[in-house]
């Protein structure tokens, strides 16, 4: 009697064919008995992710093609071919970060040495692919028309009416705040570094200002201080930022006499910077390290960006935390007009929000050997209970601008609680005794960072259709809830695309919100048609929860 694998592998040859005459639905369906037998084979699932390709049921193929690369784990682990596949898959879902993301794993699995004469092919093959997908990526995000109106320019024109109604929360609390003050930081910095440029310095007498008395050390200062208050400011529209960024971080380095991350660790720092103290005193000190931390900062920022490496952005910030944890502990009782605002908590915990956010940012990534997502809960963890022992004084923000305050506490809390939720969803998928109270917990702690964020960010958004996702999951017993977050999203869609209509986290998020809304029109459709039919939704939650969107739409064209 054959095995399963050889019963597989005949279904296999038989998809082929029918793939082959281009019978690509009759194909699938081969390879998902074959599938049923054998799930361990990295081929099907490939197979079966190309022929949802050539049926255009993009989702389908980048599900497949996902899991043909954790089965080639256990034989192959340079499967490249389901990286080409995701990277069609995104490229027709218009996902073109992830698109590039997917290209660069593709070529990456390729040998390098004595390469075959088929792997010479594929990387021949996959080459322009990957250098189509970045253009791609660079074009959406970077090229900006002079005509397209960006997020601050939005922001700028609603000053007026939002400066009219500060006695209102919500207005206060607007996204516009935030990014206005961002961008402003960003000029600054630009006109610093420019400045720099246009200037010859003669470094045996370096002076750190200009004959027009425009500080130089400020522009690393500024652009650090843009990305904490919201990087986005920093990689929409044009400027060839990263170059001006590079000069401005060595001529900073030499000026102070820091400490290059790229080369020193924290532990060699740490010791430096005390012998510094005690030889040449505070204002030595404090300029080398705030230049070293401020340009591991920075550095951890264009490791994101255009070519995202969110693992590598969180070392770099790991590096700055390292060193300014240890100054937090160490100088508690210097005065803060001798150590600098580094060690202030409100300065940290921003720096812990970058961080939990790279780590976030990596666990999106498809890399299944990531590790992001076993750090996010612990990250999370202390940056909530950072917060929550050091809260902002009301001193600290009484004379600083509106968007202070959301920069420095509602954006840590809202970034401290959506880690925390994506935490307990991951335990709700790896453990099955537990699933429905990890689920429950998510849930809450998505709406707590909605909450959180201002109602016209794209974040608010994204937490509530985090949340209403997992209800979609459960099923019918959280259809009234579900409904109402999917109401909340549509109330708020308006607003936000306002401002951030061109930002890469709602580009990346629109489809999930689109799909989110014909869920609910197509209940509508049905409560109006026939009547609600509880068993009926019940096989949808059931398909949401195997991932397996396709037949979910399907089941609403039915309807």
């Amino acid at each position: 009697m054959p095995t399963d694998a050889a019963r597989a592998a005949k279904l296999k040859d038989e998809g082929n064919k029918l793939f082959a005459a281009k019978k690509y639905d009759l194909a699938s369906k081969i390879y998902g008995q074959a599938i049923a037998l054998n799930a361990s084979d990295a081929a099907l699932w490939a197979n079966r992710a190309a022929c949802a390709l050539s049926l255009r049921r993009y989702d389908q193929a980048v599900d497949d093609s996902k899991k043909a690369r954790i089965a080639a784990v256990q034989i192959d682990p340079g499967y490249s071919k389901a990286w080409a596949r995701l990277g069609k898959a995104y490229q027709a879902l218009e996902l073109p970060r992830k698109c590039m993301e997917a290209w660069e794993n593709a070529l990456a699995s390729i040998p390098t040495v004595n390469p075959t004469a088929a792997q010479i092919k594929l990387k021949v093959e996959y080459e322009p692919s990957l250098k189509e997908a970045r253009l791609n990526w660079q074009s959406k995000f970077y090229q900006v028309e002079n005509t397209v109106k960006m997020p601050w320019d939005i922001a700028q024109s609603m000053v007026p009416e939002l400066l009219k109604n500060l006695g209102n929360k919500e207005a206060r609390k607007s996204s516009a705040w935030v990014i206005l003050t961002a961008r402003g930081e960003l000029l600054t910095a630009l006109d610093a570094m420019r400045s720099l440029g246009e200037t010859t310095i003669d470094e045996s007498n370096i002076v750190l200002a200009d004959s027009n008395h425009k500080a130089f050390i400020f522009g690393l200062e500024c652009l650090t201080n843009a990305i904490i208050r919201d990087s986005r400011v920093c990689f929409m529209g044009g400027t060839n930022l990263f170059g001006l960024w590079q000069e401005q971080a060595e001529f900073e380095l030499l000026a102070s006499h820091g400490w290059n991350p790229f080369t020193t660790t924290p532990a060699t720092v740490i010791e430096e910077v005390q012998k510094r103290q005690r030889e040449q005193g505070w204002t030595a000190a404090r300029l080398a390290l705030s230049t070293s931390i401020r340009v591991s900062i920075t550095k951890g920022f264009f490791e994101h960006e255009p070519f995202p490496m969110p693992n590598e952005t969180a070392v770099y910030l790991h590096w700055a935390l390292d060193v300014l944890e240890w100054g937090r502990k160490a100088w508690k009782d210097v005065p803060r007009a001798d150590k600098g605002d580094m060690f202030e908590p409100f300065f940290i915990q921003a720096v812990k929000r970058l961080h939990l956010l790279a780590l976030l940012d990596a666990n999106e990534r498809d890399d299944i050997h990531d590790d992001s997502l076993e750090k996010i809960g612990p990250a999370s963890t202390d940056l909530l209970l950072d917060l929550e022992q050091n809260p902002l004084p009301n001193a600290e923000f009484e004379d600083q601008d509106i968007g202070f305050f959301a920069t420095f506490a509602l954006y840590p809390s809202a970034a401290g609680y959506f880690g925390q939720a994506v935490h307990y969803e991951a335990l709700a998928d790896s453990v099955p005794s537990t699933k429905k109270a990890n689920r429950a917990r998510a849930v809450e702690l998505y709406l707590s960072a909605a909450d959180l964020y201002p109602v016209d960010d794209v974040y608010h958004v994204l937490s509530l259709n985090r949340a209403q996702s997992i209800l979609t999951k459960e099923g019918v017993a959280h259809l009234a809830r579900n409904r109402e977050l999917i109401a909340q999203q549509r109330a708020r869609l308006p607003a936000m695309r306002k401002i951030w209509e061109r930002s890469v986290a709602w580009h990346d998020l629109e489809r999930f919100v689109v799909r989110s809304f014909e869920f609910d029109d197509q209940l509508a459709k049905q409560d109006a048609a026939a009547g609600f039919d509880p068993e009926r939704f019940r096989k949808m939650g059931q398909m949401a929860a195997m991932g397996d969107i396709n037949k979910l739409m399907d089941h609403f064209k039915s309807l």
